[in-house]
């Protein structure tokens, strides 16, 4: 077998190894998403069939009741308040790993937690 046949069987096995990973990412992705419009009782299936009749309330199940519009405000404003949070944190676990923490400020530790 020469080097060319060698590098092109090296291409083709790289790409079909490529491409299950990727179906091993997409493949629950896309149960999720589709279970997101099923009913309890069609999720609890765990395929890929489409919903029967496509439920836009779950979606709103989650605003209400998981008080997400609370989280996504919380993860989008903190960091407009306080910018230097995950420079704080991440310098004061860089030093406490170090064993040099404790020269560091008490307030630093709570910004964090």
């Amino acid at each position: 077998m020469s080097t060319r046949h060698k590098e092109r069987l090296m291409r083709v096995v790289l790409q079909v190894v490529m491409i299950l990973v990727s179906l091993l990412i997409l493949i629950p992705l896309l149960i999720m998403l589709l279970g997101a419009f099923k009913n309890s009782a069609e999720v609890t299936a765990f395929d890929l069939a489409l919903p029967q009749k496509w439920l836009f309330e779950n979606f709103k199940a989650v605003f209400e009741q998981g008080k997400l519009l609370l989280v996504l405000k919380t993860v989008f404003l903190l960091p407009l308040f306080l910018p230097e949070l995950p420079y704080w944190s991440v310098h004061w676990r860089r030093l406490y790993l170090r064993g040099e923490a404790a020269d560091f400020p008490d307030s630093c530790i709570i910004f964090s937690l």
